[in-house]
């Protein structure tokens, strides 16, 4: 869920009685206050009761299995996905601060110890395992995912990697040199690249142009953090994040009847089904339409992955399924860039979490260098779920 990356208050508690209850309440209040496309379940109250029965099954297997209850971590949770609100975008991380994890039950086995998932729910994508509080249990073993995976190459110094220490950047001749105070909008570009908050290069002219924003026209296919660049190339608003906290399969308003007078809903079987055709009323995410867009926004950037960039042999500005399914890693030997059907063994989600060592790799995570920020969880989460269901193209 929305905070498995980590989320921590000092004060604030949810007693193990009440976990399954507030959690519940706290994820159903925040997806269906916002105007979404398709909701989870076709009311409120319907997903009040899915998640209550979800939680109270996973708290009683943690709670059976002797696992240790840490009640600030829910009490976070909740506050996290509150702040959500109905913003299509959230406040950017500090750059290059691992925040670990925090689990409402956890165990006391250190790094290093072997160890499996205790008590899981599939429905709620949430695994509790006996590894210490800020511990991950990966491969069977517990493991820090904040745990440097070792010194990166500074200033002066040969980036094979593409990848420099904190305040350096890899150059063209994959050499790291000083990180250069990237110009904003009607400055001259810097190595071909703006600053990524507020600009983008044209490379053409070699200029930094101000972000575009909803309804005006992409720039290099990018568009401000409130947007994304659609298929017109023009930028479209962002929907709401919380929107996509527990997926999102049927259509209408929240409140349980159709809501847009449009009887078409289905897809395409002769049924009034809304799913993918499988049977199970998922509605499918395709790479396409719903992951693409991503890779668009914050890699396949003109100084990154892109024609011209540093890294543009993994090229994600066009055809990022291509680039990415299937794909062996050039870092971790033995893992693909995407495993359809297994985000657990796709090392593109362990460079997005920064767990690269964990698969053997190097380097840091990504996005990565010049100003970057790392994807908000519920983007990978996002990720994640397109993968384990086949990686659609």
């Amino acid at each position: 869920m929305f905070c498995s990356l980590g989320c921590r208050a000092e004060d604030p508690q949810v007693s193990a009685n009440e976990y399954p209850g507030q959690m519940a309440q706290g994820y159903c209040s925040a997806v269906y206050s916002c105007t979404c496309d398709t909701y989870p379940y076709p009311t409120p109250n319907d997903c009040f009761a899915e998640l209550l029965g979800a939680y109270d099954e996973l708290n009683d297997a943690a709670y059976l299995s002797g696992l240790i209850y840490d009640g600030t971590c829910p009490a976070a949770e909740l506050s996290a996905i509150e702040s959500l609100a109905c913003s299509g975008a959230v406040p950017e991380p500090p750059a290059g601060v691992c925040v670990p994890p925090c689990k409402a039950w956890h165990g006391n086995l250190g790094a290093g110890f072997v160890c499996e998932p205790l008590a899981t729910s599939a429905e709620l994508g949430i695994a509790f395992s006996a590894c210490a509080q800020g511990l991950v249990c990966t491969s069977g073993v517990c493991v820090n995912p904040c745990q440097s995976a070792g010194t990166l190459p500074g200033i002066g110094q040969p980036c094979p990697e593409l990848v420099c220490a904190p305040g350096a950047i890899c150059d063209d001749t994959s050499t790291c040199i000083a990180e250069p105070v990237l110009p904003g909008p009607g400055a001259a570009c810097v190595m071909g690249m703006c600053d990524p908050k507020t600009a983008i290069c044209v490379a053409a002219a070699s200029v930094c142009a101000a972000l575009p924003t909803t309804g005006q026209a992409c720039i290099e296919g990018q568009c401000d953090a409130t947007s994304y660049c659609g298929a017109d190339n023009e930028c479209l608003a962002r929907p709401p994040l919380a929107c996509g906290l527990l997926g999102a399969d049927v259509p209408g308003d929240g409140d349980g009847d159709p809501g847009d007078g449009d009887t078409d809903t289905g897809d395409g079987d002769g049924d009034t089904d809304t799913g993918d055709g499988d049977g199970d009323g998922d509605a499918a995410l395709s790479h396409a339409v719903d992951i693409q867009p991503i890779w668009a926004d914050n890699c396949a950037l003109s100084s990154c992955h892109a024609p011209g960039g540093t890294a543009e042999f993994l090229d994600l500005s066009v055809d990022g399924y291509s680039a990415l399914v299937g794909t062996p890693s050039a870092q971790a030997v033995g893992a693909s860039l995407v495993e359809a059907g297994n985000s657990a063994n796709s090392y593109l989600i362990a460079k997005l979490r920064g767990q690269q060592a964990e698969f053997g790799g190097m380097g840091n995570s990504m996005p990565a260098g010049n100003g970057a920020s790392p994807l908000p969880e519920v983007t990978i989460m996002l990720i994640e779920e397109w993968i384990d269901a086949g990686a659609l193209p």
